[in-house]
């Protein structure tokens, strides 16, 4: 396999540059960009009290993909009644609004389940919203009005095909779309990255269908067999050629994902659904709790996910790993609180622009609700951080005494420089890159992030001076600078977890896969423990785990992001026991 055909998860990046938690975050935040269908109200014919609809249509560029997105819009008068959001390229599914406010001028909604929010003003001949969608990055995204009928896009054909470079494995789907004027376009899905929709341009006829996917600088040239439910063709990229055949499959078919773990209702505990505040920030998280039914009060732990926006479950292509780990610590006698972040589900506030930092105090918050709950030991409350919660967990029992012991999943131990580099090696050589291209992506995130932490910024002239290969290079220097810019990045970049772990008193477990390539084992686990050696803490135990990756699952692989959403384990077994074990002998 030829570099970039084994770089298309990188090059599908739309989400925080390549840090730690980059390639989950990343398909992550793909992934719900892909489910996405925006919503907002239009005021017209204020004063009037007969019943309205309106359409409007608008296209989310994200450079990789777009989604074209119509919206329906009812109204009694001057006041909204109701209205739905079609996302076409995803078969035209269809989304009820959730909450919207407006003005004269401004129109602004949240789409709680995947953490996104947009806010617009209207045109002078209000034919017009222009505005930012925002779900973890910010995108321009504009809608126009529609008189009459939206144009029909019908989505008619679905095929399936898996392109093996040899050490990797990519689940494809091709969708066809019949437009109005009578062409066909299409696009195409990464499964196992989660990168849906993605921009083809495509050249189909009886006999061929080829494409070009820019975005991934590869192409591809097939035949149809003569029964028509077969493609027999050839994946270009980087210079490489690999077969690939795409196969029929059912419109709109679903992929079964079977995740033996997640547990079952009725539970052998109590689960209850809960609200808590932050209050300096005015956000009210949503979050479930679980206990034993009997007993008490029980110790309590609060788990804190990686970065980009999570829900309670931290769930990612099917697996919801902190489920698996609640369930298991609960049968274990123990309290778990796990909660949506700021602007996810149904916890309010905004993900866009918050940093470490903020999180920190969204979890300290979660641990004084936990304060005030009769059925936890107040001295017996610790916290679960995985990847970038893995260095929130630190940060905040550095300066609380109240914290009774932590445990660091895939937790950093170095800079964000440091991880940054190390993970971006890392995922390319296993990917099999050549030594050439891994010292050129490498000089290249050098050169960024040492721009960004000197400057603030990235001038024109700075990406002029990287700017080696013509448009494509320019388009992957932007790309590369627009996922390092943003608030969180630039804390990321400055934070050093060992300054917190020098500090931290309370117990410590520390677990990182060997097959980890986002954090990396060694690296990491070496300098956690030297930075609480450092700080005198003799209470704390690491554990290098044999064919783990960053989500703790068992692998044969060498840990690539591709791999986790194949895999069916969520979370391994043994960790999870090597955890609850250490909790219960702490906590006696």
């Amino acid at each position: 396999m030829v570099d970039k055909v084994n770089h298309i998860t990188l090059k599908l990046s739309v989400d925080r540059m390549e840090t730690m938690e980059s390639a989950y975050s990343r398909m992550k935040s793909f992934l719900l960009l892909a489910a996405i269908v925006a919503m907002l109200l239009v005021p017209v014919g204020i004063g009037t009290a007969q019943s309205t609809t309106e359409k409007w249509e608008g296209v989310l560029d994200v450079k990789v993909a777009t989604l074209k997105i119509q919206l329906l819009i009812e109204f009694d008068g001057d006041s909204y009644k109701s209205g739905k959001a079609i996302s076409v390229d995803q078969g035209n599914a269809e989304m009820k609004f959730d909450s919207f406010e407006r003005d004269a001028d401004t129109v602004k909604f949240k789409l709680k389940s995947v953490g996104a929010e947009f806010s617009g003003k209207y045109s002078e001949d209000r034919q017009k919203l222009v505005g930012k969608f925002k779900q973890g990055q910010a995108f321009d995204m504009e809608f126009r009005r529609v008189e009459g009928e939206f144009a029909k896009s019908e989505y008619f054909e679905s095929w399936k095909g898996t392109l093996d470079s040899g050490v990797q494995k990519f689940d494809f789907r091709l969708k066809f779309f019949k437009e109005q004027d009578g062409s066909i376009s299409a696009k195409l899905d990464s499964i196992n990255e989660g990168a849906m929709g993605m921009k083809v341009e495509l050249d189909r006829d009886d006999e061929k269908c080829n494409f070009d996917l820019k975005a991934a600088g590869a192409s591809y040239e097939g035949k149809f067999n003569e029964t028509k439910d077969r493609i027999e063709g050839s994946w270009k990229q980087g210079g490489g050629t690999m077969e690939l055949v795409f196969e029929k499959t059912e419109l709109n078919a679903q992929e079964k994902l079977n995740r033996p773990q997640h547990p079952k209702k009725p539970y052998p505990y109590i689960e209850e659904e809960v609200t808590f505040e932050n209050k300096d920030a005015s956000i009210t998280f949503s979050g479930t709790v679980t206990r034993p039914k009997e007993g008490g009060p029980f110790p309590a732990l609060i788990l804190i996910s990686g970065s980009g926006p999570q829900d309670r479950d931290e769930t990612i292509f099917g697996h919801k790993p902190f489920l698996v780990i609640a369930d298991h610590l609960t049968r274990n006698s123990m309290a778990v609180l796990r909660f949506d972040e700021r602007g996810v589900g149904e916890s309010t506030g905004s993900f866009p622009g918050a940093t470490s930092e903020d999180f920190a105090n969204d979890v300290e918050a979660a641990i004084e609700y936990l304060k005030t709950r009769d059925e936890i030991a107040k001295d017996k409350i610790g916290m679960i951080g995985h990847s970038e919660g893995g260095m929130i967990a630190p940060m905040i029992a550095a300066r609380r005494s109240d914290v009774s012991m932590i445990v660091l999943l895939a937790g950093p131990g170095v800079d964000g420089r440091e991880i940054g580099i190390s993970q971006s090696r890392a995922m390319a050589k296993a990917s099999g890159a050549a030594e050439e291209s891994l010292q050129e992506q490498e000089e290249l995130m050098s050169a960024v992030i040492d721009e960004i932490a000197e400057n603030g910024e990235c001038s024109e002239e700075f990406v002029d001076s990287l700017v080696k290969d013509g448009p494509d290079s320019r388009t992957d220097v932007e790309a590369l600078i627009a996922r390092m810019n943003d608030p969180w990045f630039k804390y990321f970049l400055k934070y050093d977890p060992r300054d917190a772990l020098k500090k931290v008193k309370c117990p410590v477990l520390v677990l990182n896969g060997k097959k980890d390539l986002q954090v990396l084992v060694d690296l990491n686990v070496d300098a956690i423990a030297k930075a609480l050696k450092e700080g005198r803490n003799e209470n704390f135990e690491t554990h290098k785990l044999d064919n783990l990756n960053h989500l703790f699952q068992e692998t044969t692989g060498p840990g690539l992001v591709t791999e986790y959403g194949r895999l069916e384990e969520t979370f391994s077994p043994k960790a999870l026991d090597i955890i609850s074990d250490w909790l219960l002998k702490i906590c006696k």
